[in-house]
């Protein structure tokens, strides 16, 4: 029997003709929050990559800070270098 819960009156089928409880069939649109979601075949090369991810953006936003250091110490090596009396 058919039957209406939740303060979204989202449809459900009765049991015991007391009890109304979430359809499995439901589509999507109802609300992803009712399908019950389970850890993938895949997991372990996405969490590889999001370690992978991470370290890169790290890498990059550090090397980005210390950019400005370092080409300020190549050039007044170089301007020593260039100073030197030959």
């Amino acid at each position: 029997m058919e039957c209406y819960f939740g303060t979204d009156v989202l449809p459900g089928h009765c049991q015991n003709h007391t009890v109304c409880a979430v359809r499995d069939d439901l589509p999507p649109y109802y609300g992803a929050a009712l399908h019950e979601w389970t850890l993938g075949d895949q997991w372990q090369s996405a969490a590889l990559g999001v370690v992978a991810t991470g370290a890169i953006v790290i890498f990059l936003v550090i090397g980005r800070q210390q950019l400005g250091y370092l080409m300020m110490t190549i050039r007044r090596l170089v301007d020593k270098w260039r100073q030197q009396p030959s």
